[in-house]
């Protein structure tokens, strides 16, 4: 169906004749000024450039050489799909919908998970326990994987990807600033164990309220975070890539906030 569409008939012949490999992603980094010895966090939609010689062990090779053996990289590794009857085991247990550069460092030997059956991350470095073990209970707020990498100075990469696509700390900054259309619920979730134990829990999630029709909205955020050089922004053969400190993301949410509650979201009914 998708070849009939012309949309995706341009795409496939865009694709057809870009190639990224590893001298891409070298420079693409260093344009962004990811260096040696960074905790980066990296979301990513590898599609933005095009064919990848290599695939994603590719990419993870240029972000392991552009940091160093002394930097860290974590990524999301998140399990929406896993419900209160459910089993999640961070050993096995794959996330779903957020990429195949997710899923390699997940699968990685050296990769240390956490146990959050939510918003977990899997990170690999010096500093992955930082992320590793942070409060499975917690998958907003303090103790979460998201105020570890916070507090740890850990910087946000979003590799081809924009702000609404990857930007998932913004509900953590919510979270603790408090908004109108999200509320704490606690969720029944099981986690299987390294001894093969089954682990029943109750996860503390900052849910958008059944009902509104405020929709998550980063465009704004996005364009005050670029109008005031508080990311760095380079662009992909089919994107833009965005390069900024969690704590600089935190403060510009925060602070749009508190002038406008609401400045995050947009209101679609549907």
């Amino acid at each position: 169906m998708n070849g009939c569409n012309p949309f995706f008939a341009s795409l496939n012949r865009a694709l057809a004749v870009t190639t990224s490999n590893a001298e891409t992603f070298d420079e693409h980094l260093s344009a962004l000024g990811v260096r040696k010895g960074m905790r980066v966090v990296i979301h990513s939609s590898l599609i933005s450039f095009g064919r990848i010689d290599g695939g994603a062990e590719t990419v993870y090779d240029s972000v392991r050489r552009t940091i160093g053996n002394e930097g860290t990289v974590a990524v999301p590794t998140y399990t929406f799909h896993i419900g209160p009857t459910d089993i999640f085991d961070p050993a096995t247990t794959p996330s779903r919908g957020f990429g195949a550069f997710s899923e390699w460092v997940r699968m990685a030997s050296e990769a240390r998970r956490g146990t959050c059956p939510i918003h977990g991350y899997a990170a690999i470095g010096p500093d992955a326990e930082l992320v590793s073990e942070a409060d499975e209970t917690k998958s907003f707020g303090p103790g979460s994987a998201f105020d570890a990498m916070h507090q740890a100075g850990f910087s946000l990469l979003l590799l081809g990807c924009s702000f609404q696509q990857g930007a998932t700390f913004v509900h953590h900054v919510e979270s603790n600033v408090g908004v109108p259309y999200r509320e704490w619920l606690k969720l029944p979730r099981q986690i299987r164990q390294s001894d093969g134990g089954i682990h029943k829990i109750q996860v503390d999630y900052y849910a958008r309220m059944n009902g509104t029709p405020w929709q998550p909205h980063l465009h704004d955020l996005q364009e005050e975070m670029m109008r005031k050089d508080l990311t760095v922004s380079v662009a992909a053969p089919y994107g833009t890539s965005h390069l900024m400190q969690l704590d600089t993301l935190y403060k510009t949410t925060k602070a749009m906030l508190s002038e406008n509650p609401l400045a995050m979201v947009i209101n679609d009914p549907a």
